[in-house]
């Protein structure tokens, strides 16, 4: 047992590696901006930001310089690399703005009600389920603000709108209305109406 508990240790180390070789390749940013999605995202100077599966950190460090000194980024994922990594970058560039947490996305730990924009990028399988993690997501999220889920399309090079999930929608909603053709859903929680919009077009 203990073996392939090893083995599967090995090859999730392996695997981070790779991807991380990946995202530190600056022939990726021809693809891929990771600024130009954050600024679809609606991200701002001043905001705090939890991004869920941070990973090496691609758009954790252009998330932190957005924001600036005057906002927060909380990096989160359950990797130990990847918490490493982020570290090393921040300490590297001298961001002092951003807090990694070894974390599951579905328990930050973070306060109620005390992020403006939540994130998750291109993740494929996402760690004790979606719903779990946007019913996170909704607790911390502050009165107004915005879950931002994008995923890989079917090409390698572009990202999709998944899942757009706002606390306070009818702005957001009109602004997504604009951008692309969206399905909507809405939730109770105890912290008020979700409403997840499900989005079909390109964004990057």
């Amino acid at each position: 047992m203990s073996n392939k508990i090893e083995e599967r240790h090995h090859h999730s180390n392996f695997a981070f590696r790779i991807i991380s070789l990946m995202h530190d390749n600056p022939l990726l940013l021809i693809f891929r901006n990771p600024y130009k999605l954050l600024k679809v995202a609606g991200l701002k100077l001043g905001q705090k930001v939890m991004e869920a599966g941070c990973g090496p950190g691609f758009f954790t460090i252009p998330a932190a310089k957005i924001v600036g000194e005057e906002g927060f980024v909380y990096a989160v994922d359950v990797h130990p690399l990847a918490i490493e990594k982020v570290k090393e970058k921040t300490e590297r560039g001298g961001i002092k703005n951003v807090t990694p947490i070894l974390a599951n996305a579905s328990n930050t730990g973070l306060p109620d009600r005390s992020i403006d924009l939540a994130l998750l990028f291109g993740l494929q399988y996402i760690a004790d389920g979606l719903v779990n993690v946007i019913s996170e997501i909704h607790r911390i999220l502050k009165q107004g603000g915005v879950y931002f889920h994008l995923k890989k399309s079917e090409s390698f090079y572009t990202l999709k709108l998944q899942y757009y999930v706002v606390t306070i929608p009818d702005e957001a909603v009109k602004t997504m209305n604009e951008i692309m053709k969206i399905e909507q859903q809405e939730a109770e929680t105890e912290y008020g109406t979700a409403r997840w919009l499900k989005g079909e077009g390109i964004l990057c």
